[in-house]
This record gives structure tokens, C-alpha cells and sequence, in this order.
């Protein structure tokens, strides 16, 4: 039976059963093999021509005597060939016999000299990792690409390899990501310094994140500072200590950014004098802890609790029962609780003294639970359902009963709200009312305003139509006319964001009316406003004041306004003493058009631009501290007349 195996060559098997070894492993010896084969053929040659020269007897006997001496010197060479392999290697020869590896797998020859046959070679050279010249030394075995399926050399977890596993101490594999990362072996590179371009881009990225925030100052004060690291450290903390409650509520909004506030968190929150608690991020947060808020703060009258996602009804059962001077609370994202609990919670001794109820973001609140709401809370005075799965006209006509309620907010009702469930309702309780947000109730028509706001809510201050489509620019124009026929107070805040109905009739009603008294006024996406609307509006202030005394300062007219006003055919006085400009001021002084006014949206609006945003900073309203303006690409980066404002969105 023949046992030729691998590279191994049929010669070789049979030159192996004769007892013959040889050595097929070495180039070297390849090429000595070659050379006593070109010296035994040139003898051979020789010996030839001799034999033709002599042809004799003598000569016969001389030939065989030759072979022999070949035989003898050919076994000579063999055994020489096998001491030497079984010397051991030297550092020198090692580094040979590499050097040759690479540059034939460089080359790509793939003869059978790479191979060996496992008789032939010692057991040092064929172990994987051995400095012989063998195969293994060329093997990608422990190089696993990225992508790939591995094993870790330390805790034989399986892994997925990428890019940033290190490989073992050993070499001889890769380790996953948390024993490299607990490991001081392996490739860790260390990060270069920050460049200079890295820098300003960091500190780039601060201005833009303290603008959007609304902060103008970069530079916080000792105790922010202070407040940033105890929250950076909040897990190290065993005790705030008295620090006040405001710093107490900095600390708890800093760490619920991070998404650290947990159950052993919040204990550093608990108070037993504690009057206020807001907690804004409870996710972490399981339901047998929020019956500790209770525990360690008895005395809550007020508590906000938002993100509740594990907030359950042995917990409201809990509030209702121990916390017997709560008067408002607030849930956010309170899903848990069931109808039956919500009622129990409204029925029992807490709903009769509850004066502000909030919730929002809840699929477990229906009429009738609205209705004990209703006939449980008399005395409510603020209350809030927003992004309610089932609110809807069957729920909203329940609460015309809360007669003393000062605030509704019945927004983004996921339920069809109609105008006749509206001017029943505010028929009932809007005379009391001074905050009205019905945003997102896409089924409302003008009718809500000239028949059930403007007749039923005189004391109204707050109003709140965001994305309410079917409002018209005519609709809303004649609701804030008849306001000035009725000499009715301004509004201190509106926002009409995206009701994309309206346009300039709205816009200049709403400034004659509440122009003088709104605070916060958003005009986010009212698209078809024109650029000499808004001028017009600010017409009597465009011309540069006359002082009124030697103190009042002169305002700049800037390079924008004077280019915007050439463009509209007008032309600025000569010098402040001209008697014409002064009878134009006087005749025309509406004084400041938002003299109030603290914060604006004027965002994705074309017609605004530089001329726009300067006049609103420069003259018209003069308390004016925040503007916003994203998406409006006109306005660059211009220097304003009066510093100090901040201008989040500008490009």
C-alpha cells in the first residue's frame, strides 16, 4: 500500500521504503543537488570519452569503481545534509530564512520546495508560530479581517472583529472590546494633542450650543461651575447638604440631561421640608421608588414629574393617601395608570383640594375619566391634557363644570375636536379664563374666535393657535379688529406658528391691538407675510428720533435701513432740526410698535432681512432680548444698532 502523503513526491516515498532519506526542504541544498549534478555529468562525460578512447576491459572495471566512488560520495552529502538540518538554529540563520520566506511569497512562487513532509522536518519547525522555515510562518490564521467571526484569546467569548480590537499579548489572536479595554497590551495608540483647528471647533460648537440655549454670557459664574461638577460627579455624592432648592433643581435638570438620574440619585433629592420636587427625567426610575417621594417628602404641595414611564396606579393610590397638602401635580409620559386608577386618584380626598392638574402623552384617559376629573375637582384652577389619545369631544364637554378655571390647554387632542364642542364649552368657563392653548386642533375654524373667544373670554392674555390650518388671514384680521372696537386689553403672549392661512391683514390687526402689550409673540411659518407689510408697520420709527431731552441718546441709522428706504422712494431728513421731519415724527409717533416685546419668532419668513431684523432691534422694540430667525436666509451676519440681542438661527 503506497503512503505517499502532501507535497511529498512518489520518489521520495520510494527512495524512504529503501532506507534513503532526503532532504527536499531547503533551496540551499536545491541548489548544491544541482551543482553535484552538473559535476557528475561532466565526469560522466568525461568517462565517456575515455571509454571511447580505451575501450578495454580495464576500462569497464574503471567505471564501475566510479559509480561506487559516486554512490559513496552522494551518501557523504545525505548525511552531511541531515547534521546540519538537525543543528539547532541561530538568531542569524533564523532571520536568513525569513528574509528568503518573504521574498518568495513577494515573488509568488509556489513550488513544492514550500512544503515539507511532516517525517522530514523536526518538531520544533512544525508547531505554528516556530521561527522554521515552514508554512505557519507565512499563515494569516491570527490576522482575522474585520467583519469576521473570532474568538477572544483571554476570555474565548465570541466577537464580531472591526478595526479597534487589539490583538493578544502573544500574537496569537485578537481580544474583543472589554478585555482590550481592561488590558494595558495590545495596539493603544495615543491620541495626538488637540490641533489648533480642533480648538476653534470646539469652541465653535460652544457658542452655537450657548445660542441656541439662550445663553448670551460663555462665561459661567463660580457657582454654575461648582453646580457642573458636583453633577459630573453625582455618583461619588452621599449628601447635597443645604445648598438651596434652586441650586438643588440646576443640579437635578444638569444630571437628567445625562441620563443619570436613577434610584439612588434621586435620594439625593429627598427632603422632608421639602415644598417643591420636579423630577425631569424619571425613566430610570422603578415604581417602588416613586412611592419613596412620598415617604421622604410628606409635605409636597407641588410635584412634576416627567418622563414617568414607570409610574403606576399603587403609586397615584400612594400620592392620594400620604401627601396631604399636594395641590398640583403634573405627569408626563404617564402610561401605566389605568382608567380605574385615574379615577380613584381624582375620587379620593386629594381631588377636592387638586388646584393645577397636568398630563400628558397618556392612552388611558377617556371620558369617563374626564368626568371624574370634572365632578371631583371643583377648585381647579390650571388644567393641562396634551397629546391625549382619546380626548375628543365626548371627553372636552365634560369640563363645563370647572367653572373657576384660569388656564386650558386642550392641545394636540389625537380626537376630532369640533368648533360647536368649543363655543359650548368657553360659553361656560371662559370668562375666568386668561390662558387658552388650542393648538393642534386641525377641525377648528375661524368660528372658535369671532364666536366663542371674542364674546365668552374677556380677560384673556395667553393665546395659543399653533398649526390650527383652517384659520384665515380675514378671520383672524376681523377677531383682533373687534378687539380694538371693544377696547379690549392686549395679549401678553400669541403664537400663531404655522397657521399658513395668515398673512398681512392678520399681522397688522394684531400689532394695532396687542402690539403695545405682548410679551412673546410667534410668527414661526407665516410664509405670506411681504416685506412692505412688515416695513409699514414700522413706518413711524424708521426716520432717527428727536430727543425729548439733552439725556435721550440718538440711535443710529444704520447702512441697511438707509438702503431700504431709498428703495421704497423715501428720503431721509437733512439733519435732526428739520421742522418737517419733526412734524413727520410727531404725527407719525406710534412710539415703539412692541415696546414689551422680550422675544419674537420670525423664523422661515422670506420677507425678513437685515432692513427688517435692524428697524425691530434698533427702534421698535427697544426691550426686545431674543430673535429668532431660522431659515431666514436674507439675513446675514450684519452688525445690529444695539447690542445685546441674541439672534439664534442666524446663517
Amino acid at each position: 500500500m503506497s503512503r505517499v502523503r502532501g507535497p511529498s513526491s512518489a520518489l521520495t516515498e520510494f527512495l524512504r521504503s529503501r532506507g534513503i532519506r532526503v532532504n527536499n526542504t531547503s533551496t540551499a541544498s536545491n541548489r548544491r543537488r544541482s551543482a553535484n549534478q552538473e559535476e557528475q555529468a561532466v565526469t560522466s562525460t568525461d568517462g565517456d570519452t575515455a571509454e571511447q578512447e580505451a575501450s578495454s576491459p580495464a576500462a569497464a572495471s574503471g567505471e564501475l569503481d566510479g559509480d561506487a566512488e559516486a554512490a559513496a560520495q552522494l551518501n557523504e552529502e545525505l548525511e552531511s545534509s541531515t547534521r546540519k538540518r538537525k543543528r539547532p538554529s541561530t538568531a542569524a540563520s533564523i532571520a536568513a530564512k525569513k528574509k528568503a520566506a518573504a521574498k518568495k511569497a513577494k515573488k509568488g512562487d509556489d513550488s513544492d520546495s514550500d512544503y515539507h513532509d511532516s517525517d522530514d522536518v523536526d518538531d520544533d519547525d512544525s508547531r505554528p508560530g516556530s521561527s522554521g522555515n515552514s508554512r505557519y510562518s507565512f499563515s494569516h490564521k491570527n490576522r482575522v479581517a474585520p467583519g469576521q467571526i473570532d474568538f477572544c484569546a483571554q476570555c474565548n467569548k465570541r466577537f464580531t472583529v472591526t478595526v479597534y480590537n487589539k490583538p493578544s499579548s502573544d500574537g496569537q489572536g485578537m481580544l474583543c472590546s472589554v478585555c482590550g479595554s481592561a488590558s494595558p497590551d495590545g495596539d493603544s495608540r495615543a491620541r495626538p494633542p488637540p490641533t489648533l483647528t480642533r480648538q476653534k471647533s470646539s469652541a465653535r460648537k460652544k457658542r452655537n450650543k450657548a445660542t441656541i440655549d439662550g445663553e448670551i454670557s460663555l462665561i459661567p459664574s463660580l457657582q454654575d461651575c461648582a453646580i457642573r461638577k458636583i453633577a459630573e460627579h453625582i455618583d461619588d455624592v452621599e449628601a447635597l447638604g443645604d445648598i438651596g432648592v434652586v441650586n438643588m433643581d440646576k443640579i437635578c435638570q444638569i444630571i437628567s440631561r445625562n441620563r443619570r438620574l436613577n434610584d439612588d440619585t434621586l435620594l439625593l433629592f429627598l427632603e422632608s421640608s421639602l415644598q417643591k420636587l420636579a423630577i425631569y427625567d424619571g425613566a430610570k426610575i422603578t415604581g417602588k421608588n416613586y412611592l419613596r417621594i412620598a415617604q421622604e417628602c410628606p409635605n409636597l404641595v407641588e410635584l412634576d414629574l416627567r418622563f414617568c414611564g414607570q409610574l403606576t396606579d399603587d403609586a397615584l393610590d400612594f400620592y392620594a393617601q400620604h401627601l396631604s397638602m399636594l395641590r398640583s401635580v403634573s405627569f408626563c409620559g404617564a402610561f401605566l395608570p389605568t382608567i380605574n386608577g385615574w379615577i380613584r386618584f381624582f375620587e379620593s380626598d386629594l381631588g377636592q383640594r387638586l388646584e393645577k392638574f397636568v398630563l400628558t402623552d397618556s392612552a388611558r384617559f377617556d371620558v369617563a375619566s374626564s368626568a371624574a376629573l370634572a365632578f371631583n375637582c371643583p377648585s381647579l384652577r390650571h388644567l393641562t391634557l396634551s397629546k391625549m389619545a382619546y380626548l375628543d369631544d365626548g371627553c372636552i364637554t365634560q369640563f363645563g363644570t370647572l367653572t373657576q378655571l384660569e388656564s386650558l390647554d386642550i392641545s394636540w387632542a389625537a380626537g376630532i375636536v369640533t368648533d360647536a364642542c368649543i363655543i359650548d364649552l368657553l360659553s361656560k368657563i371662559g370668562h375666568s379664563l386668561q390662558t387658552l392653548n388650542l393648538s393642534g386642533l386641525r377641525d377648528l375654524t375661524d368660528a372658535v374666535l369671532l364666536q366663542a373667544v371674542l364674546p365668552y373670554c374677556p380677560n384673556l392674555q395667553t393665546l395659543k393657535l399653533d398649526e390650527v390650518d383652517l384659520l384665515t388671514d380675514a378671520g383672524v384680521a376681523d377677531y383682533f379688529t373687534a378687539l380694538v372696537d371693544q377696547h379690549a386689553p392686549g395679549l401678553t403672549e400669541l403664537s400663531v406658528e404655522r397657521c399658513s392661512g395668515l398673512g398681512d391683514a392678520a399681522v397688522r390687526a394684531i400689532l394695532r391691538h396687542s402690539g403695545s402689550t405682548v410679551r412673546s409673540l410667534n410668527l414661526n411659518s407665516l410664509d405670506e407675510l411681504t416685506h412692505p407689510c412688515l416695513m409699514d408697520l414700522l413706518d413711524g420709527i424708521l426716520s432717527p428720533p428727536i430727543p425729548t431731552s439733552d439725556h435721550e441718546p440718538f440711535v443710529v441709522v444704520t447702512d441697511a435701513i438707509k438702503s431700504d428706504l431709498r428703495s421704497r422712494g423715501k428720503v431721509l431728513p437733512a439733519s435732526l432740526d428739520d421742522e418737517r421731519a419733526k412734524a413727520e415724527r410727531r404725527a407719525g409717533r406710534i412710539a415703539e410698535v412692541l415696546p414689551q416685546c422680550e422675544c419674537i419668532d420670525l423664523s422661515f419668513i422670506r420677507a425678513v432681512n437685515d432692513a427688517v431684523l435692524a428697524t425691530l432691534v434698533g427702534h421698535a422694540a427697544p426691550k426686545l432680548s431674543k430673535v429668532i430667525v431660522w431659515g431666514d436666509n436674507r439675513v446675514t451676519e450684519a452688525e445690529l444698532p444695539r447690542p445685546g440681542v441674541l439672534i439664534v438661527g442666524r446663517e
